[in-house]
């Protein structure tokens, strides 16, 4: 009777793994992009920090960078890790409890 409700839920998880996957990738380019001397105005680099800012943003906001050493990316890339590891996969055993 609950069948559809598994299915939303192990169609959630799996869109949010693949999105902060996705993400977490985006955030590697913009460290990347950093370190080299690049064309802020390409409209690829434009959009990796259009992406990337309005999370990063917040959390420098908390965290100032200390001593130019910015971890807000470090900071976002463990809450990527944790939420991936961990709330993921506690969605996919929900979903598969419905789907019994």
């Amino acid at each position: 009777m609950l069948w559809p409700v598994g299915f939303i839920l192990k169609f959630i998880a799996t869109i949010l793994d693949a999105v902060l996957w996705i993400y977490f990738w985006v955030l590697i380019a913009r460290v990347v992009i950093s370190w080299i001397r690049t064309d802020t105005f390409h409209p690829l680099i434009r959009m990796v920090y259009q992406i990337t800012e309005p999370v990063l943003a917040p959390v420098r906001r908390v965290i100032p960078p200390m001593g130019g050493l910015d971890l807000s990316v470090l900071i976002v890339s463990v809450f990527i890790y944790l939420v991936r590891s961990e709330m993921v996969p506690i969605l996919f055993m929900w979903a598969q409890s419905f789907l019994r």
